[in-house]
């Protein structure tokens, strides 16, 4: 459970750059997917969370943040707040202009955009001083402009306030459950946004008890996908459960019983990956299944014999019970 007390404010952490982008991506993805789909304020929303990442991780006039300006502003005109789509490409024309100078061919976009938009509104004496100059730049671009440096740094420091790093993290959650149920077996987007908030709570927490949750989340996702890279899902799931085994070593022990959801988690998958292949790797995929689920067998029946020395007979039948169960679909292997 992540709560406000546990996240630090303000909140300073690293990404690659190649981690950065991904995040940004997803929220433009779910920017426009929302817009597609008539949620206009949901769209608002992934817009804003994009600018605030972008504006606390790279250059006051980088290209990025340009663009993500670009998208907040598109995604409060669906949302009929078109002052405030005015002001945002406003500031993406302002951040452009420092930038790369007053007539730079970059700035024909938003210019373009400021025109239209005033025009939509009935404002057409102010939106025509924006066509004049749009048109003038248009016409007077060439390729001897110059062009501004795109590049992301291979690293990126990241400082936000708490609550707008919490409203990030909520919002790739939100973005990947609605991909799950709009497309549960065949998208890779569910899968990639949870990844983007476990890297970003990873980046905070480590490895800890604060990420078990954003792994749950995004294994489930690649444990359901059915699509073409369902092999490649699936062994990306099984690494995931890996590390969350060994975090539950660390924090419960060795042999507590809280181990074995996740020893029954690989054993399923390992089941699946021994359904994919054929051979060696098939045969290896089933031992490893096997092993699990000797594990799990193993850890309940040791843990049913400890309640039973301190007299907990309800909670060691339980334990017995669970036990019974591994060892029966041990057998059907």
């Amino acid at each position: 459970m992540i709560t406000s007390t546990s996240v630090p404010d303000p909140v300073n952490f690293s990404l690659s750059g190649r981690q950065f982008l991904d995040t940004h991506e997803i929220l433009q993805h779910a920017r426009d997917e929302y817009r597609e789909n008539e949620r206009p304020q949901a769209a608002v929303l992934a817009a804003e969370c994009a600018v605030r990442l972008a504006s606390s991780a790279l250059p006051p006039e980088h290209p990025v943040i340009c663009g993500s300006y670009r998208m907040l502003a598109f995604a409060l005109q669906s949302a009929s707040r078109f002052e405030e789509a005015l002001a945002a490409f406003a500031q993406e024309l302002a951040l452009i202009e420092r930038a790369v100078g007053y007539d730079h061919h970059d700035t024909q976009f938003p210019l373009f955009n400021i025109a239209d938009l005033l025009e939509q509104l009935g404002r057409q004496d102010q939106g025509a001083e924006f066509q004049r100059r749009f048109e003038t730049v248009r016409d007077a671009s060439g390729s001897s402009a110059p062009h501004r440096d795109r590049m992301v740094p291979a690293s990126v420091e990241i400082n936000m306030p708490q609550q707008e790093f919490q409203q990030l993290c909520q919002i790739l959650r939100e973005y990947g459950q609605y991909r799950l149920e709009i497309d549960e077996r065949h998208d890779t987007y569910a899968c990639r946004s949870f990844a983007a908030r476990l890297a970003l709570l990873r980046a905070i927490f480590g490895e800890s008890e604060q990420i078990v949750a954003p792994l749950l989340d995004l294994v489930g996702a690649q444990h359901r996908y059915t699509g073409f890279r369902r092999i490649e899902m699936r062994r990306e799931a099984s690494a995931h459960l890996h590390e969350l085994l060994n975090l539950r070593e660390t924090t419960c022990g060795a042999g507590s019983p809280d181990l074995v959801p996740v020893l029954l988690m690989l054993a399923e998958i390992e089941s699946e990956l021994g359904n994919g292949y054929t051979g060696t790797r098939g045969r290896e995929a089933q031992r490893n299944r096997d092993r699990y689920l000797r594990r799990a067998e193993d850890i309940l029946l040791e843990a049913a014999t400890a309640c039973e020395l301190a007299g907990c007979d309800q909670d060691c039948q339980t334990l017995l019970d669970r036990a019974i169960e591994v060892s029966n679909l041990r057998q059907a292997c």
